[in-house]
């Protein structure tokens, strides 16, 4: 049988972000098996694949009932979600969560009151690959965030403002006494800067409160309309992104690079464009710039995606290197074939015209004798 890591012998791994999961490459069946077998052997509610060393985006739930009598090795709803993306929450619960992989060898689980949602709207893809949207309710909610949270190295105790240990047998006798408590069902949740833990945290953020979109040269608004935008573009500060909830491809980035840096994960921002030079003066021309970031995790290479609203996400590569020469061919696909320099840049002051940010990213590749 597998054996579930703990806190005692290896917290540090717990705390690894699991990998997205390739259909093309994981042997998908066999962490399912393996997970499923160990849930029913041990009679525990739902895992993390990373929870028993195998550290890939699944989340498998055996039980999602509250009433643990039915919770016997002969009880399995065998439920997987594979990449999942939490969306939306709502409401407001509270649960006294305990995890086996937060418990020592004398028997004593750290445990507490942990605040959940109430209902979740998520994506993942089944066993098949397709696919899926759906919403979870109730204390299936606390089920699924509990094991969300072990995708991206959060457990459970981390939510807690007071921790203690128990015994199972004490665990059972509080939470018969306090059961599962729904505060509210419907209020949103909304990310905010001050709870943000992890990538997937950022990411939510951007999607919930900023758009695609800049203010000109006038302060006036531009919501995903790019016309007149090298007549009219100055970039934002991040103050302005927040304060009006806009921003192109350039002030996103700068926001996930600093909140990113908050979270001390260490990252890069880079610029794919069509070359223009000293001479740019066509300000009718079409955009053909886009900013992107990268952060390193676990061996790994990311990329978080928001302005291109095609490809909202998370993605994963074997290297800084891969991630560039793809991301570059898309962008260059999409420019017609035409080759397109890519630039690692640091910063972004705002109150500059497109013409200037162009100048300071050409500025970057000079000092590197690229374009002269």
């Amino acid at each position: 049988m597998l054996k579930r890591i703990t806190i005692e012998d290896n917290e540090k791994y717990l705390r690894n972000v699991s990998s997205l999961v390739d259909f093309n490459k994981d042997d998908i069946k066999g962490i399912i098996k393996d997970v499923s077998e160990y849930c029913v052997n041990s009679e525990c509610y739902a895992l993390a694949p990373i929870q028993i060393g195998i550290p890939k985006r699944i989340i498998f739930i055996r039980n999602t009932k509250e009433d643990m009598t039915n919770n016997n090795s002969s009880y399995n709803e065998g439920i997987v979600y594979i990449n999942p993306v939490i969306k939306n929450m709502y409401g407001h619960t509270r649960f006294l969560e305990g995890c086996g992989s937060c418990k020592y060898s004398n028997g004593n689980y750290v445990v507490g009151v942990v605040d959940r949602p109430y209902k979740i709207d998520i994506d993942y893809f089944d066993i098949d690959g397709n696919r899926k949207e759906k919403t979870i309710e109730g204390f299936e909610t606390t089920v699924f965030c509990h094991e969300y949270d072990h995708l991206d190295g959060i457990l459970h105790m981390d939510r807690i403002d007071e921790s203690t240990l128990m015994t199972l047998d004490q665990m059972r006798e509080f939470r018969a006494k306090n059961p599962y408590n729904v505060i509210n069902t419907d209020e949103k949740q909304e990310m905010k800067i001050e709870n943000i833990k992890t990538p997937q945290d950022i990411l939510r953020f951007m999607n919930e409160h900023i758009n695609y979109g800049y203010i000109d040269i006038n302060n006036e608004e531009h919501v995903q309309d790019m016309k007149g935008f090298r007549k009219l573009y100055r970039t934002s500060s991040l103050e302005e992104i927040l304060s009006h909830g806009l921003g192109t491809c350039i002030e996103q980035v700068y926001l996930m690079h600093t909140l990113l840096d908050k979270i001390n994960v260490p990252n890069k921002m880079f610029c794919t464009r069509v070359y223009e030079g000293k001479d740019f003066n066509n300000l009718e021309a079409e955009e053909h710039m886009h900013c992107f970031v990268l952060y390193y995790l676990n061996n790994k290479v990311y990329q978080m995606e928001h302005p291109d609203i095609e490809r909202v996400g998370i993605y994963e590569f074997e290297s800084e290197e891969d991630a560039i020469s793809k991301l570059n061919a898309h962008y260059e696909e999409m420019a017609g074939g035409t080759t397109r320099p890519v630039t690692e840049f640091y910063t972004v002051e705002p109150g500059l015209s497109f013409k200037e940010f162009n100048e300071y990213i050409n500025s970057l590749d000079s000092k590197r004798g690229l374009h002269e």
